[in-house]
């Protein structure tokens, strides 16, 4: 028996796009907003029997891959005009780079992206530029200069792309020989930092700057994906880190929901790596610990003030995967 979920768009309801609806985030994007009153329109790179959450949402669109930037813009544009959508919540790293290419088109046309300022999104998805805007208001990993690899003996140390996203292009060399050799070629679009022992740390935070309420909820991974998905996370309350996550959202001027991710050492230091300018993919842990990210993102653009937050349920949490039948050929 094929479980088959599709619903007409229901009429006198707001309607609000989704992007990458095959994305980790997308499940409890997708149940929020409903919930919440607003019809969901879809979207992704691959065909509707791919993806379970295709089924989740009120009407799916497949579209080009968002590198084809024209190409994926004019889709995402031509679908905004049948479905009369207003606001648009993209969920990976390359589609926020892409909208924020093309952030006038969309504007023209009275749409809103629910994403990052100009300036907030090229500052974050450049991790060189984000150490230097934020030196001095937390601790950053040093990055380690090419000229002073010569001499450097204090292995491993490890490799990223300066817009690298989801722990990918990723790596950790042991002696100088295997890091020059890696980086020969590379030009100047990797970062070099020493490697730091501990625990990887994520902190789901909401900013509405226009009432001065920003919301962290943090929590340590216990385990984790090769590609950095968080498998079993424990929820926790600091308030030190929490008020340091707050000043760093500041220093970027975030508006909405973001993620940021730290190491923290085993003399209980937080390093700062990265803010990842859309919802996490865990950010359903942080739903689950008691709330409302994604509903609170949207009320930031709908000009209405965010939920406070109370203190985070102390609880480990996992993820699990489950199968489903999405068509029959006979």
């Amino acid at each position: 028996m094929v479980e088959y979920i599709e619903q007409s768009v229901k009429m006198g309801k707001n309607t609000v796009l989704v992007t990458a609806v095959g994305s980790v985030a997308a499940d409890i994007t997708i149940k929020e907003l409903q919930q919440y009153g607003w019809n969901v329109v879809g979207t992704d790179i691959y065909p509707k029997e791919w993806l379970v959450d295709s089924f989740q949402v009120d009407r799916f669109y497949q579209v080009p891959k968002a590198e084809k930037r024209e190409e994926f813009i004019d889709a995402i544009l031509d679908i905004c005009r049948k479905e009369n959508i207003r606001y648009i919540i993209p969920l990976t790293d390359v589609e926020v780079d892409i909208f924020n290419m093309f952030r006038m088109r969309f504007s023209e046309l009275g749409i809103c992206l629910c994403m990052q300022d100009e300036d907030t999104v090229l500052v974050c998805r450049d991790k060189r530029k984000t150490a230097v805007w934020l030196k001095g208001c937390c601790n950053v990993i040093p990055e380690v200069k090419r000229e002073g690899l010569a001499a450097w003996n204090d292995f491993p140390v490890i490799c990223k792309k300066i817009d690298g996203r989801s722990s990918r292009e990723l790596y950790q060399f042991s002696s100088s020989r295997e890091l020059c050799a890696f980086i020969e070629d590379k030009g100047d679009e990797y970062i070099i930092q020493p490697f730091i022992e501990g625990d990887i740390i994520t902190a789901d935070v909401i900013r509405d700057r226009n009432n001065d309420i920003c919301v962290v909820y943090a929590k340590a991974e216990l385990l984790r994906s090769v590609n950095g998905l968080g498998i079993a996370v424990e929820m926790f309350h600091d308030e030190s880190f929490e008020e340091q996550c707050r000043d760093i959202a500041k220093r970027l001027n975030i508006f909405g929901c973001v993620n940021f991710e730290f190491i923290r050492d085993r003399d209980g230091q937080y390093y700062f790596m990265e803010c990842n300018p859309r919802f996490s993919g865990g950010v359903e842990f942080s739903v689950l610990a008691g709330y409302h990210f994604i509903k609170n993102h949207l009320k930031c653009f709908l000009g209405e003030r965010i939920d406070e937050a109370h203190i985070p349920d102390k609880a480990i949490i996992v993820r699990k995967y489950k199968e489903y039948i999405t068509d029959i050929k006979r």
